[in-house]
């Protein structure tokens, strides 16, 4: 291992060092040359539009799903309010509450009558 070393370092030639460290030399420069090309890759053009077109395919399902949601519940919350009391219901209850509010005033208009006389 160290006279591989001294080679990387440059300290000694190819010539200079025996065989079995000039085939782990080679065997090293093959796994360089492998890596580089590993990490200088790009994918095709095709490639990339293949994967937005499932990115955008997704997001578009999921932009489609809320929206479904978004709708409903703004269906649901337009409908109980239309029919949760109807017009007739609500001025029968008019109705009842008008006799309790006259009795309110009225006895408002006693107090303030007799407070008055004091």
């Amino acid at each position: 291992m160290d006279e591989f070393d001294r080679l990387l370092d440059g300290e000694k030639s190819l010539e200079e060092v025996s065989d079995d460290v000039r085939r782990s030399y080679q065997l090293y420069r093959k796994i360089l040359e492998m890596y580089k090309v590993r990490c200088e890759y790009t994918p095709s053009e095709r490639l990339k539009e293949k994967i937005l077109r499932r990115y955008k395919r997704k997001s578009a399902v999921l932009t489609g799903v809320l929206l479904g949601v978004f709708a409903s519940v703004i269906f649901v919350f337009v409908l109980f309010d239309t029919l949760s009391l109807p017009s007739y219901r609500k001025e029968k209850l008019a109705q009842v509450q008008n006799p309790v509010v006259s009795d309110v005033i009225y006895f408002i208009k006693t107090v303030e009558l007799i407070s008055d006389g004091w």
